[in-house]
């Protein structure tokens, strides 16, 4: 049976050992597809891989991280003071801008408290004045400071140190909040 050459292209005799043409072997064989060139070196790699292992290379990170000078320790974080008025009126005239400030700095916030409350998920919050009767700074305490809350009072000047959590609506949210000082 005659098929064509896969190096030239003419008709070869599909049993012959090479084309008469050009020479080439096994002229009606066709080439292997392109997987399975990658197929073995994907698996030496493989093997490669599993006869090193990944400790090998983490114990030789390890015995080089074990000659470098430890790092120092970053400095503190100093948190930002101010008051809940001062806090609000920032996100009231451009929430971008305090964002790029507050959002997830620390904060001490000072304000007088205008509920204690909790949320659909039980978590305990004070809301503290901040202008009008509705605007407030939204402070959620952490579990830990949750009971010091039953000591409170409205109307009761507390200070808090948070993170600064954006705006939701018309109130700044500070989140992960421990009360610091109170006065009555």
């Amino acid at each position: 049976m005659l098929k064509p050459c896969q190096g030239c292209g003419k008709q070869v005799d599909s049993t012959a050992a090479a084309c008469p043409g050009c020479g080439r072997p096994k002229p009606t064989a066709k080439p292997l597809p392109w997987w399975a060139y990658i197929a073995p070196l994907l698996l030496v790699a493989g093997i490669l891989k599993v006869a090193c292992g990944p400790d090998a290379h983490d114990k030789a990170r390890a015995r080089a991280e074990a000659t470098m000078p430890a790092a120092p320790a970053p400095p503190p974080e100093t948190a930002i003071p101010m008051k809940s008025e001062a806090l609000h009126r920032e996100y009231e005239a451009n929430e971008a801008a305090a964002d790029d400030k507050y959002k997830g700095r620390l904060l001490l916030v000072e304000g007088v408290i205008r509920s204690i409350s909790k949320d659909a998920f039980d978590n305990t919050y004070l809301i503290l004045a901040a202008g009008s009767a509705f605007d407030g700074v939204h402070a959620t305490l952490t579990d830990a400071e949750a009971p010091k809350a039953k000591t409170l009072k409205k109307r009761q000047r507390v200070e808090v140190e948070c993170r600064g959590g954006g705006r939701v609506l018309t109130s700044a949210m500070l989140e992960k909040c421990a009360i610091t000082a109170t006065w009555q």
